[in-house]
């Protein structure tokens, strides 16, 4: 049976919190290679780096490159990660379901009216074979006031996960360029157990959708043994199963049981 352990108390909330596991596992995430080397380049777009010329106004969010769509449609780039073995990531910690897909990207794109051109990132989770196990996708990102705007979420990753696929998506809607751009992605994992944050006068207990099988458990003191099936309702929010008890008013101990 594993077990994970999460406490809080009226006026002084313990919080919970995700472990980074690994840095920025992308390889020339920003482009800075001055060329689209480590990424796989698809769609009818021809998606490229920019260094601020394509579209004057637009300059790299950091560095001197950036990715751009291009001319055309729709065109992605694309890498693939192999986990087991990298930046200290087990098949152990992976099959255990608490691991989560940190992403983040900035973008920005062209002024000209809503929508403009603008971009997304898709993650895909592959097992050893590269069979598809599941796809997580961000919002479309339509940043066009000269601005560049991030976006960040995590994912769980789902058990006998092996590969994950990080796609950059360029999507036009005026005109024949592709006028979005995206820089300085980040693709990082992070494990979780039980986390807790406040939300007014309760709390949100959240945990990964990928440990489908665990039950969430409580008990007002641990000097008892007589653990309770909390029967809050669960709601799946980007990846994570999450419990609101609202209002907080007495101490209470949670943990995730695998029966």
């Amino acid at each position: 049976m594993r077990i994970l352990f999460l406490t809080f108390f009226v006026g002084s909330l313990h919080l919970g919190r995700a472990d980074l596991l690994t840095t920025n596992l992308l390889l020339n995430p920003g482009a800075e290679a001055g060329t689209t080397a480590n990424w796989i380049v698809g769609g009818v777009s021809n998606p490229g780096v920019d260094d601020g010329s394509f579209d004057s106004g637009i300059n790299p969010h950091s560095g001197s490159y950036d990715f751009y769509g291009h001319t055309g449609a729709w065109g992605t780039l694309s890498q693939t990660v192999f986990l087991p073995g990298n930046d200290g990531i087990t098949t152990a910690l992976i099959d255990s379901g608490f691991l989560l897909a940190n992403v983040s990207f900035w973008e920005q794109g062209l002024d000209q009216g809503t929508p403009s051109d603008e971009a997304c990132v898709i993650i895909s989770f592959l097992d050893g074979n590269t069979n598809l196990l599941s796809t997580d996708s961000t919002p479309f990102i339509d940043s066009h006031d000269l601005t560049w705007s991030n976006y960040s979420t995590r994912y769980a990753i789902p058990v006998g996960t092996r590969l994950i696929t990080y796609t950059m998506y360029f999507l036009r809607n005026v005109g024949s360029d592709n006028d979005s751009f995206v820089d300085d992605n980040v693709l990082a994992v992070q494990s979780a157990g039980l986390s807790i944050s406040p939300a007014g006068p309760g709390v949100v207990i959240s945990w990964p959708s990928a440990s489908a099988n665990y039950l969430l458990q409580q008990i007002p003191t641990l000097d008892s043994a007589d653990w309770a099936l909390n029967t809050n309702t669960i709601s799946l929010v980007n990846g994570t199963n999450q419990v609101t008890i609202s209002p907080a008013t007495n101490t209470m101990f949670f943990r995730l049981s695998l029966p």
